[in-house]
């Protein structure tokens, strides 16, 4: 962060920023995420990634064991907070050991903001903000993501890619945060 500003200022000028959708706005983001998550997170095609995950993991771990002595590591990218919860249900059932309730544990955790209003799925997932720096600092310290990364790195062909995983992370990147569907 820059010199003087900190995390609840960037966390209050994104807040601004959204103030002020009429409801014609919020209706239409609130159908498109419905439609994303009905269309990306349909229980076929999340079971299929998962398993695909899963298998891309266990052969390309073992592969770089030969060239950094460590099995590599991974950074999933997901187009909504339901369809993360609901792909890391997937990829438990069929990796269980993989899950640890302790934030500091466990080889696969699901990152992303959210209230003490979310409920289901999601609210699963929902941490406070210390918990998930946590979370962040064990990704950074382990070399999954640099939080300077164009998100361009990790996701080939976002329309944000020229944004930072930090500028996502501290929801300073310009892009409209999913709202509650109906």
């Amino acid at each position: 962060l820059s010199e003087g500003v900190s995390e609840e200022d960037l966390d209050h000028a994104a807040d601004e920023a959204t103030v002020g959708l009429d409801e014609v706005e919020r209706t239409q983001i609130e159908k498109s995420v419905a439609v994303i998550n009905a269309v990306y997170g349909a229980p076929a095609r999340l079971e299929a990634l998962a398993a695909d995950i899963v298998e891309h993991w266990e052969t390309h771990s073992q592969e770089m064991r030969k060239f950094i002595s460590l099995p590599g590591r991974a950074f999933i990218v997901g187009a909504t907070r339901e369809i993360c919860a609901r792909l890391y249900d997937e990829v438990i059932k069929i990796k269980p050991e993989w899950h640890d309730d302790a934030i500091d544990k466990g080889v696969i955790k699901v990152v992303y903001s959210g209230s003490a209003q979310d409920s289901g799925l999601v609210a699963k997932h929902v941490r406070r903000d210390a918990q998930n720096k946590v979370i962040q600092k064990r990704l950074r310290d382990e070399g999954v993501v640099d939080l300077d990364d164009r998100l361009d790195q990790h996701v080939p062909d976002t329309p944000f890619g020229e944004r930072t995983v930090a500028q996502l992370l501290s929801h300073t990147g310009g892009v409209v945060a999913e709202l509650p569907g109906p």
